[in-house]
């Protein structure tokens, strides 16, 4: 038996991207506190379709393989992250 808490995200601050990067769909970078690990790196982006998102850091190995440095291990905590960020941003004026 799993028991799901819904992540605490404290401490959210925005870099936003430059227009280049905006127009292909890169929005800005997010460094946070989630239940006290501090990220750098996270970011801010949108879909094709419209949908923002939240993007975790990753490297790229020498073979060419990406692989995630941290990232939410299923989808209803990573959407409860992106709620609390968005939250946070849009408090901040970031977000419409």
């Amino acid at each position: 038996m799993s028991i799901h808490i819904a992540p605490v995200v404290t401490g959210v601050s925005f870099t936003p991207s430059r227009d280049l990067d905006r127009q292909a769909g890169l929005l800005g970078w997010i460094s946070c506190d989630i239940d006290g690990f501090h990220f750098d790196g996270l970011t801010l982006g949108r879909s094709n379709h419209g949908r923002l998102h939240v993007a975790y850091p990753s490297r790229r190995s020498s073979g060419g393989h990406r692989y995630a440095v941290a990232r939410p291990n299923n989808t209803a905590l990573a959407a409860a992250i992106e709620e609390q960020v968005f939250a946070a941003l849009r408090s901040g004026g970031l977000l419409p």
